[in-house]
């Protein structure tokens, strides 16, 4: 049975390469905002990528792998938070321009 199995995993076609991008959301300001893909051994934090209408990356940010993003405004993030236990709350987390200005 084990031998079978393994006969037939080793049939399924995998693609050539994966998707860079998990999500694309777009901000108010038009503003894309593209979340990468991750990998295993970052599984604490995902890395977005923001992007301006001109196509130049203007930013780059952490979240907590657990945050599904859901909105993005001026000055925060918003998202649906999933536990270990699976247990869901909202969260919000302030966006930090990095010059000591609030966002």
């Amino acid at each position: 049975m084990a031998q079978e199995l393994l006969s037939w995993l080793e049939q399924i076609p995998f693609p050539d390469h994966l998707p860079h991008f998990e999500a694309i959301k777009v901000a108010p300001d038009g503003h894309i905002w593209l979340q990468d893909m991750g990998l295993p051994e970052h599984q604490e934090f995902r890395g977005w990528l923001v992007v301006s209408i001109e196509g130049e990356v203007i930013a780059q940010l952490m979240v907590p792998s657990g945050l599904r993003v859901e909105q993005i405004t001026p000055d925060e993030i918003l998202g649906i938070w999933t536990d270990s236990l699976g247990v869901q709350t909202v969260r919000g987390y302030r966006i930090d321009r990095g010059d000591g200005s609030p966002a």
